[in-house]
């Protein structure tokens, strides 16, 4: 699955596992839902670097290749972004089962109560004699909303790994117009310089064949990334609709 196929599959695997009432079954679709996490991780590595890559063989003198880097770059953030409600979302949802099954549990207990409770769990151990109900059902219920607590936890840390990754996703500034009339003048000189017979020639081509080669690895990152973040090429210039 691409990128954004899976964002859409964790999200489902989430939903399904909250309205889950078996702890077994429960337990089956976290172990799915780790996995897809893991692979998300990853791929967003692979993005990143593909896209670091990207901007060293951008020319910042050229809008057009600018553009193409600033849109994957505002792509893939905002799919991060998404990334990051779902998970935002399947927390608070946690969280909330969590207070109302150990409220059920311990009726006399304030909504704060339960829910300092579940936030500050850590896999203390409770003693099942401190809460009300029958003991099987309050060894159930513990041991409920402990695997809850690991389950905010690592939300958390996730939450803090998308985050990073977003602020180091930074736009490329484009050049002044009065670095493009430089630019221009440079050149025009250039071609003076070869018809003149200039000694520069052998240095002219050095830098045009590293320019094409520079040129040429920059599209083929670019439609790496394509692939990658679902992408189309269209006409001449590539053209992007990422995700």
């Amino acid at each position: 699955m691409d990128y954004k196929e899976q964002i859409y599959a964790l999200k489902q695997l989430q939903k399904k596992q909250l309205g889950e009432a078996s702890s077994s079954g429960s337990s089956k679709i976290m172990v799915q839902i780790n996995a897809l996490s893991n692979c998300l991780r990853s791929q967003q590595k692979g993005i990143v670097q593909s896209i670091d890559e990207l901007k060293n063989l951008c020319d910042i003198h050229d809008k057009d290749q600018v553009c193409q880097v600033n849109n994957m770059n505002r792509n893939f953030k905002n799919a991060i972004r998404d990334l990051m409600i779902a998970n935002s979302d399947y927390q608070h949802s946690i969280r909330d089962n969590s207070v109302k099954q150990y409220m059920c549990l311990n009726p006399k207990v304030s909504e704060a109560e339960a829910l300092d409770f579940v936030e500050t769990l850590n896999g203390q151990h409770v003693s099942v004699i401190t809460m009300k109900g029958p003991k099987s059902k309050a060894v159930q219920t513990y041991k409920g909303v402990s695997a809850r607590y690991k389950e905010l936890k690592e939300l958390e840390k996730s939450a803090a790994e998308l985050n990073h990754l977003v602020d180091s996703l930074h736009n490329i500034t484009v050049t002044q117009d009065t670095q493009f009339q430089v630019i221009n003048e440079n050149l025009n000189r250039s071609s003076l310089d070869l018809e003149r017979g200039d000694a520069n020639v052998l240095s002219s081509i050095s830098r045009s064949r590293k320019s094409k080669l520079m040129g040429s690895w920059f599209f083929v990152i670019v439609v790496f990334i394509a692939l990658l973040m679902i992408g189309s090429v269209v006409g001449g210039l590539v053209k992007w609709s990422i995700l």
